[in-house]
């Protein structure tokens, strides 16, 4: 099993990003995007809409850019995560958000399993060990 993992990058790199995971998907792969740190949320929402087209990425994890000295007060965090529910909740996929982005927004209502970073732990399992000598 591999597991692709993806930050934000720069708009002229979304279809690089979204060629690997569709390799990675075509060969039944578990993938999934770590949108953190996000630093500029439309940057990060463009990424996740282009996965969501291709259907490219399991599951995602959302954050917010952290210890930058509160330079980040002017992006309003707490829309950043209501558009990123709003993308990404009806199409039913694993979806955890980290808590320096929910202490942010307490008036978006969450899942529980959106809250829960073990949810959707993707493990290995090795295969079996077959000896020679059996």
């Amino acid at each position: 099993m591999v597991v692709k993992r993806l930050c934000n990058n720069r708009q002229g790199k979304i279809k690089n990003i979204s060629r690997c995971t569709q390799c990675a998907c075509s060969e039944n792969a578990k993938t999934f995007a770590s949108f953190e740190p996000t630093i500029e949320p439309e940057e990060s929402l463009a990424l996740i809409r282009k996965t969501l087209e291709d259907n490219s990425v399991d599951h995602y994890k959302i954050g917010k850019i952290n210890n930058y000295r509160s330079a980040d007060k002017w992006q309003d965090w707490a829309k950043y995560l209501e558009d990123c529910v709003k993308l990404l909740r009806p199409t039913g996929k694993q979806v955890y958000y980290k808590f320096c982005l929910r202490k942010l927004a307490p008036n978006v209502e969450l899942l529980p399993q959106e809250k829960n970073p073990d949810e959707y732990i993707v493990r290995y399992t090795p295969p079996k060990q077959t000896s020679l000598f059996e």
